[in-house]
């Protein structure tokens, strides 16, 4: 084990990796509703949330 004390900190690029190889991948499709206009009309379409949004704050309490 490299930090078998907890006296390292972690680097950001390795908490950035982990965040979207496991967290941010591993979230299955949401969809939201939105308000988008065809033909003129504007109508509720549910469309997948852009998982770019999700950031690394969630790490703080996890």
């Amino acid at each position: 084990m490299a930090n078998p004390d907890g006296t390292k900190a972690l680097g950001s690029a390795w908490v950035g990796h982990v965040h979207r190889r496991s967290g941010v991948s591993s979230v299955p499709e949401i969809l939201t509703r939105v308000v988008v206009e065809e033909d003129g009309k504007r109508i509720k379409k549910r469309l997948p949330f852009d998982k770019s949004k999700i950031y690394l704050y969630i790490h703080r309490h996890t």
